[in-house]
């Protein structure tokens, strides 16, 4: 089987101690074998990273887009200009987003993945109210849920037993160590957020 030839072909590499290419569009099989991984885009290498990494931290849109199922969730905002810097008004969170990131942007991209969505029955100080538009059951019994926050639709993946109780509302926590911005141009924007 599959699953047996992948299990051979990481054996074999760590007894030969030797660097193997291994070429395929199946992401899977990259972030189960790889050591490290060049994402290529268009015929030009956009990312070489760790597997964690680039799944985490993508420099990319696409890549972010690309690593996962279902992919990243990328929603557009506006940032405003304050007297420290720049804030993030979005239904996405509790509170003004404080930007510190070396360049300014007048609109970013925030971009989440689903399973880094947290959906709870009661409410909390980092929390906001969604409505559950849709759900299905996935591979492994988890639920994926798009929630309506305000204007955006996120899909959020959650485990079996919670995602079975959930019904109609359900506040919704997007932490910001898993946010990552991008810029107009795609890449993403270094910056650091924080409530205010």
């Amino acid at each position: 089987t599959k699953a047996q030839l992948k299990r051979v072909l990481r054996e074999m590499t760590r007894q030969l101690q030797k660097t193997v290419i291994y070429v395929t569009h199946d992401q899977t099989d990259a972030m189960s074998l790889a050591d490290q991984i060049a994402l290529m885009k268009d015929g030009e290498i956009v990312q070489v990273e760790t597997p964690r990494i680039l799944y985490n931290q993508p420099s990319t849109m696409f890549g972010g887009w690309f690593l996962g199922n279902p992919g990243m969730n990328f929603l557009d905002h506006e940032l405003r200009s304050t007297e420290d810097g720049q804030d993030l008004i979005s239904p996405l969170f509790a509170a003004p987003v404080r930007v510190q990131a070396a360049s300014q942007h007048k609109r970013v991209t925030v971009g989440i993945r689903p399973e880094h969505i947290r959906l709870q029955r009661g409410q909390t100080s980092t929390s906001v109210l969604g409505r559950i538009v849709r759900k299905a059951i996935t591979v492994g019994g988890q639920y994926l849920m798009v929630i309506q926050l305000g204007e955006y639709q996120l899909k959020a993946k959650v485990d079996p037993y919670l995602g079975h109780q959930l019904e109609n509302e359900v506040w919704v926590e997007c932490p910001l160590e898993r946010i990552v911005l991008f810029g107009a141009d795609g890449k993403r924007v270094e910056a650091t957020l924080s409530l205010r």
